[in-house]
């Protein structure tokens, strides 16, 4: 019987000593937020359109009014509520990134125009290419 004790002595300080070494934790709270918006819209108005062109004569549609090369693009935007051409600020299309802010209705109209260089050997026949706008967000 003596050693049925000394067994269980053994095994009650062998538990005691593993529940002192459990790791002891602590727990924290936080609040994560977010604010959700819907997602700018993009709507073309109106085509690109040069109607006729002539083999090695430049031909130029201001902003607001092909695959063939387009050598300048121009631009403006207005941020008024409505579609105007008041107001308008000129910036580069093809040039550096801008940074704009919309208008207090919420709104920003943008205006693009184009130059196309036909050259002397330019073959006859209808041209056409996607021309697309990027908008960058924060």
């Amino acid at each position: 019987m003596p050693r049925f004790r000394t067994a269980s002595a053994i095994l009650v300080v062998g538990l005691s000593l593993v529940m002192r070494l459990e790791a002891q934790s602590r727990s924290g709270t936080l609040r994560g937020r977010a604010l959700v918006r819907q997602p700018i819209g993009l709507t073309g108005a109106r085509n690109l359109d040069f109607g006729i062109v002539i083999q090695a004569i430049i031909k130029t549609i201001a902003a607001g009014a092909s695959n063939l090369t387009i050598g300048t693009w121009t631009g403006c935007f207005n941020r008024a509520a409505a579609n105007a051409a008041a107001g308008r600020t000129a910036f580069t299309p093809s040039a550096a990134a801008r940074n704009t802010t919309f208008g207090a209705a919420g709104a920003l109209f943008v205006f693009v125009g184009a130059r196309v260089t036909p050259t002397a050997a330019q073959a006859p026949g209808v041209y056409v290419a996607p021309v697309a706008m990027t908008l960058t967000y924060f």
